[in-house]
């Protein structure tokens, strides 16, 4: 593959949700010679100008790639199958809506951490990890040794019971509400 379009919500380094994405962009520069980036940014101000990106890169690319939308598929994939290009999408969410079940249809492969993460049914689905640079949090002031660092938000599906229930010392660092505040659980 020589170039290849992605499509995601924001490309922002210092984006509390997001700002990972910026790794991924650069790996995928490691490999593939001519990388195009789309993003959306602002909601209502930028979808037509998405499309027409849309509409211009698809057909100089050899691939696309969807991050976290499958909306993003839903309007890029009919350009990519009239042109012959293959859809991929990155998805992690156990919601099963209308645009997923819409957007499997046009891609090649589902990408996913967990193949649990996800409700709909689908030979397309890879489970691939996180893709989460590890270096970002190694730091050369503190000495961790065997101690449990979660990070999240409080729901039954990230079990912190079992991590608890370890014996070591376990920080669980939480986001909560809109504004994303975080504070953090320490048990030594």
């Amino acid at each position: 593959m020589r170039s290849l379009l992605i499509i995601t919500q924001k490309v922002d380094e210092n984006d509390d949700l997001l700002g990972f994405f910026v790794d991924w962009i650069e790996e995928f520069k490691k490999h593939i010679p001519s990388v195009k980036v789309i993003a959306l940014n602002s909601p209502k101000k930028s979808w037509i100008r998405l499309f027409l990106r849309m509409l211009w890169y698809v057909p100089q690319s050899d691939a696309v790639f969807a991050h976290m939308s499958p909306i993003f598929v839903v309007i890029a994939g009919p350009w990519a199958w009239l042109w012959r290009k293959p859809v991929y999408l990155w998805y992690l969410h156990r919601s099963n809506t209308w645009r997923l079940r819409l957007a499997e249809k046009f891609v090649k492969k589902i990408f996913t951490a967990s193949r649990a993460s996800l409700t709909i049914m689908s030979k397309k689905i890879v489970e691939i990890g996180h893709g989460i640079n590890a270096n970002r949090f190694k730091t050369e002031n503190r000495k961790w040794g065997n101690r449990i660092l979660a990070v999240g938000r409080i729901s039954p599906i990230k079990n912190y019971e079992t991590l608890l229930q370890t014996g070591l010392p376990v920080t669980i660092a939480i986001c909560s509400g809109a504004k994303r505040t975080a504070f953090g659980i320490s048990r030594e």
